[in-house]
Formats: C-alpha cells, structure tokens, sequence
C-alpha cells in the first residue's frame, strides 16, 4: 500500500514541475507579447487550477512514516531479544 502512495506522489510531483513550467512558459509568452492579455489570464487560471488540484492530491495521499518508524523500532527489539527468550 505504501508503494502505491509513494508512486502517486512521485507523479503528482512530476505533474506540479510540468504545470510550473507551462506556468513560467505562459508567462514568458505573455511578456514577449505573443499572446493577449486574455489568453494569458484564462490560461493561467486554467493551470492553476490544475495545480492546486494536484498539490491536494499529494497532501491526500501523504502517509505517515513515524507509525511505520515505530513498528520497524519494536521489531527489532523483538528480534534482538529473541536469543534471551525461550519460547
């Protein structure tokens, strides 16, 4: 399970770079002129929506790691004792 919410968060992280390049792209374009004002504004309200749809996404699936620390601290007491105890 936790593969799979690393994975997603490696792609939302690859989606958010992309769409702050078309971001700094648009802007550049805009600035240069080879666009209008209206491209521009509809075009960037469009990408940051996508943004921040995607930067939900990742806060979403964020696990916690500090329960998975824990369980993998108790294991290893465990097995550290393991050659005291007589089972």
């Amino acid at each position: 399970m936790n593969k799979e919410r690393i994975r997603e968060n490696e792609i939302a992280v690859k989606a958010i770079k992309e769409i702050d390049k078309k971001l700094d792209r648009l802007e550049e374009r805009f600035v240069f002129e080879e666009i209008n004002s209206d491209q521009y504004k509809r075009f960037k309200g469009r990408l940051e929506s996508e943004k921040v749809e995607k930067e939900n996404l990742l806060s979403s699936s964020e696990f916690n790691s500090s329960n998975l620390k824990k369980a993998i601290e108790r294991a290893l007491k465990i097995a550290l004792n393991l050659p005291k105890s007589r089972v």
